[in-house]
């Protein structure tokens, strides 16, 4: 027995590590690492399918209700630029049936340079 005990001895334990590092490029994992998900955690794919469906969801009614936003500070932008203008002309006209031919010119000189300049910013911010 003395024998047993050297060898017992002898022996050392070891601790082997490894690392492994999986990445894609999609939303969804690969198939084999869902299936290994839904192996540890009974269901875990399909939570992860529903929480992923539902995150595409919320996202798409964000961008509608941005896209909406935009589409109705367009319209209010437009509306307020039709008001100033036809302000503008409104006044020219007032200003020509009194007798101010100058001042007339001036105010529709006024209106059409600044829909001339409005619409050139927003055509250079477009390219």
């Amino acid at each position: 027995m003395p024998s047993t005990h050297k060898q017992e001895a002898n022996v050392k334990d070891s601790v082997e590590s490894r690392e492994i590092q999986i990445k894609w490029d999609s939303a969804l994992p690969p198939p084999a690492i869902l299936a290994e998900y839904d192996k540890s955690v009974p269901g875990a794919a399909e939570r992860y399918f529903s929480m992923w469906e539902s995150e595409a969801e919320f996202r798409r009614t964000e961008d509608r209700k941005e896209a909406d936003r935009r589409f109705g500070l367009s319209r209010l932008g437009m509306l307020l630029g039709f008001v100033v203008n036809m302000g503008a002309f409104g006044t020219a006209v007032w200003l020509a049936s009194w007798g101010m031919n100058g001042a007339s010119i001036a105010a529709i000189v006024a209106a059409v340079m600044t829909n001339l300049v409005f619409f050139s910013s927003f055509t250079q911010k477009k390219q």
